[in-house]
C-alpha cells in the first residue's frame, strides 16, 4: 500500500540539515573582543587609578598619640609599635568612600555586564553556528532507520542524507536475513508511515482509531487525509522545509500564521499536529526573520511538485488548503 501510495512517494525530501545565517567573520570578531577589552580598561583604570594618584604620607614614628585611659593634664605616651604598623598600611578607604576591594568588585561587574550586552547583541546580528540540527519527535537514529526500512521503499520526508554504507572487514561472513512474516511486513509499513510523518506511536494509534470508528467507509484513506491535513506536513509539501523534522521546527519556531472560519486576521501557530480544514489559509510571518528563513528554504530545496489540494505562491509565501486529499 505504501509503495503504491503517490502522497508519499510523490516528493522525496532532503534531509535534517539545514543552512543557516553564515558565520562570523574574523574582523568582527576581532572588534567585537576590542570593544570589551577596551571596556575592561577603562573599569580598570577607574577602579585603581586613585590608588596610584594619591600621595603618600610617611608615618612619624616620633607622633605622639594619648595613651588609652590617659587622663587630662598628664604627658602623652609615645607611640607603640602596633600604632605604627597600622598607620603604615594602606589604607583601604578611597576619596569616594568606597574601599579598594568593594571599587575592583564594582569595575568586574560593569566590565561583565557591558561584555554580556555586547555579546548579546552580536549574536542577534549573527547565527553563531553553521549547521542547525532540526530534532524528530521520534528519537531514532536516522541511519539505522534507513538501514532496516529502506529497502523496503524509501521513506521522503526522513532524512536528506542518502544511506552510508558499510564497509565489510569480513564479506563472507555475512548473515542470511530471515523471511518476514505477514505481522513483520505490516509492522514494517506501519514504521514507514510513522517515520515519513515524524509522529510518535501514541498519535499514530490515535489517528488509526479516529480513522476506524464506527461510520467511516474508507478508514485508510481517511487515515492518510488526517496525516496529510497536518500543518508540518502543509509546510514540507510546499519546499518550506526538508525534511518532516524539519517543518516541525519551522512551526515551532513560530514562523508560520493560519486563518480559518471566521478569522479575520492570521494568527500565529506553534502547534505541528494541528489539523487544516478545508478553506483555510496559511503564510509565513510577515516578518524579516521569517521571511528571510522562508526564502532561504524556498532557494535550497528548488521547485517541488504539489498535490493537486494545495496551492502555494512562492513570491508571497502564501497558499491555502483547498481540499482533502486523494488518496487514489
Amino acid at each position: 500500500f505504501i509503495q503504491s501510495h503517490s502522497l508519499i512517494s510523490g516528493r522525496v525530501g532532503q534531509g535534517g540539515l539545514g543552512l543557516v545565517e553564515p558565520p562570523k567573520t574574523v574582523e568582527a570578531m576581532g572588534g567585537r573582543h576590542l570593544q570589551g577589552l577596551l571596556v575592561l580598561a577603562i573599569c580598570a583604570a577607574w577602579a585603581w587609578a586613585p590608588a596610584f594618584l594619591l600621595p603618600a604620607v610617611a608615618p612619624d614614628e616620633t607622633q605622639l598619640t594619648p595613651a588609652l585611659g590617659s587622663r587630662a593634664g598628664q604627658p602623652l605616651a609615645k607611640a607603640t609599635p602596633a600604632d605604627i604598623n597600622r598607620r603604615e598600611s594602606p589604607s583601604v578607604e578611597g576619596p569616594g568612600g568606597l574601599g579598594l576591594f568593594c571599587r575592583s568588585a564594582l569595575a568586574a561587574a560593569c566590565a561583565f555586564v557591558a561584555s554580556a550586552a555586547n555579546r548579546r547583541i552580536q549574536q542577534k546580528r549573527s547565527g553563531s553556528v553553521l549547521m542547525r540540527y532540526f530534532p524528530s519527535a521520534c528519537s531514532t537514529p536516522r541511519q539505522k532507520v534507513l538501514r532496516r526500512l529502506e529497502v523496503f521503499g524509501e521513506i521522503p520526508a526522513w532524512s536528506r542524507r542518502p544511506l552510508i554504507k558499510r564497509r565489510l572487514k569480513l564479506p563472507w561472513r555475512t548473515r542470511q536475513t530471515p523471511k518476514l512474516s505477514y505481522f513483520g511486513r505490516y509492522l514494517v509499513e506501519k514504521q514507514r508511515v510513522r517515520y515519513h510523518y515524524n509522529v510518535k506511536d501514541k498519535q499514530l494509534k490515535f489517528y488509526v482509531m479516529r480513522a476506524f470508528r464506527r461510520g467511516v467507509d474508507y478508514p485508510i484513506d481517511n487515515l492518510m487525509q488526517q496525516l496529510e491535513s497536518r500543518i508540518d506536513n502543509y509546510v514540507w509539501r510546499v519546499g518550506l522545509a526538508p525534511t518532516m523534522a524539519a517543518a516541525r521546527h519551522f512551526v515551532r519556531e513560530g514562523h508560520i500564521q493560519y486563518k480559518t472560519g471566521s478569522m479575520t486576521d492570521f494568527r500565529t501557530i506553534n502547534i505541528p499536529s494541528c489539523r487544516l480544514k478545508v478553506g483555510d489559509q496559511v503564510r509565513v510571518k510577515p516578518k524579516y526573520r521569517s521571511q528571510q528563513f522562508g526564502k532561504r528554504n524556498q532557494e535550497d530545496e528548488g521547485p517541488v511538485t504539489m498535490p493537486q489540494h494545495i496551492t502555494w505562491d512562492r513570491e508571497t509565501m502564501t497558499g491555502s488548503y483547498d481540499d482533502v486529499c486523494d488518496v487514489a
